[in-house]
């Protein structure tokens, strides 16, 4: 986790400060997680979430349960396609440079 945790280093969290539950990195380590199951859409994360619990512990912390639905689709309306496709192909860069 610690490793896909510092691909979003760099990454500028839309989110004001104050309503932050959930590490940004929680919600696309969840939605990865849901998307092989049929998770389509924020619904769908949160109910995997909630559904998987105790599992998606070993990934993410989830000190205050797991993200309901607007926690997800506030920080993907905000986030920057760009700067989350760069996160997201790092691993890939990496890997390459080898």
């Amino acid at each position: 986790m610690e490793a896909f945790s510092r691909l979003f280093d760099g990454v500028k969290d839309p989110r004001r400060s104050d309503a932050t539950r959930h590490g940004l990195h929680e919600m696309p380590m969840i939605a990865l997680l849901a998307m092989p199951c049929g998770g389509e859409g924020c619904t769908d994360m949160e109910r995997f979430g909630c559904a998987k619990g105790s599992f998606l512990r070993g990934f993410v912390t989830l000190k205050r349960g797991a993200p309901i639905h607007g926690a997800f689709s506030n920080p993907c309306n905000a986030l920057v396609p760009r700067g989350l496709q760069r996160v997201l192909l790092r691993p890939v860069r990496n890997w390459a440079k080898r």
